[in-house]
């Protein structure tokens, strides 16, 4: 009796828990990522700096001399920032989706 009783408890308990997680993955709102390609993963690319520009502001990206996986990023005549790859990706993104263009 008492083995019954747990077997029903527990196959409640996991019928719920699938339902939640059914009921949480189904109603989640998806999120609408662009992907943006960065032109420095194109193999045909040869060119070490990449201008953004958005009328009168530019940022460039340029890759690190002396690391070919970092990137320095500077916006018109500000600091340059050094990021890692995925940081200047993200960066890249954002910037696009604001409405820079790259300049050729």
């Amino acid at each position: 009796m008492l083995k019954d009783f747990l077997y029903l408890t527990l196959a409640k308990f996991f019928n719920r828990i699938n339902f939640v997680a059914s009921y949480t993955l189904t109603k989640l709102p998806k999120q609408q990522s662009k992907l943006v390609s960065v032109p420095w993963d194109s193999a045909k690319e040869s060119r070490k700096t990449w201008v953004l520009k958005k009328g009168a502001e530019q940022v460039r990206f340029s890759r690190c001399p002396m690391d070919n996986s970092s990137f320095n990023i500077q916006k018109d005549t500000e600091r340059t920032l050094t990021l890692q790859s995925f940081q200047a990706r993200d960066t890249y993104r954002k910037l696009i989706e604001n409405g820079y263009k790259l300049r050729s």
